[in-house]
């Protein structure tokens, strides 16, 4: 019995890290089905499998928006090299995100405050904003220290 394919996640579901799918499958094509995951996920890193490869092939899928190519026959440090670049990829587009995101209240946090200018009534107000401010910053500041040191670590794994 076949199980049917849907893009509804389980109430338990784990959040996938990378989606690794052969270009020919009994129901749908690798193609197709990267379509699908894109509906619903277009973060999502997908590493293709392929026995045979045209341009036309590889155009399409860097098109959909695939992250990584390997052709068959493969190594298994193939596959594990394609997953880890994908992975790291998606760990620093998110990080890149967050630090977009506080950046953004920042932004608002200081032009909140200027907005507030030295008007006596809305000093605790300011003041309040200002610590938000330096809580955006101190957030900013050990994201980007974070994202530098795997950067860091995963330089000095690959020379070793």
């Amino acid at each position: 019995m076949r199980r049917k394919w849907t893009t509804s996640p389980r109430p338990d579901a784990r959040p996938i890290d990378v989606i690794m799918s052969d270009v020919k499958m009994p129901e749908m094509d690798g193609e197709q089905f990267v379509r699908e995951v894109r509906k619903f996920n277009s973060l999502i890193p997908i590493i293709i499998v392929s026995g045979y490869s045209t341009r036309e092939h590889l155009k399409a899928f860097v098109q959909l928006g695939v992250d990584e190519f390997v052709e068959k026959p493969f190594e298994d440090r193939h596959v594990l090299q394609a997953a880890f670049r994908t992975v790291k990829a998606r760990l620093l587009k998110e990080a890149l995100l967050g630090l977009s995101r506080l950046s953004f209240k920042a932004y608002i946090s200081m032009q909140k405050i200027e907005s507030l200018g030295q008007m006596p009534e809305f000093t605790q107000e300011k003041a309040q904003e200002k610590i938000r401010l330096d809580q955006y910053m101190e957030a900013m500041k050990a994201m980007t220290h974070q994202v530098l040191s795997s950067e860091k670590a995963m330089q000095a794994g690959k020379t070793s």
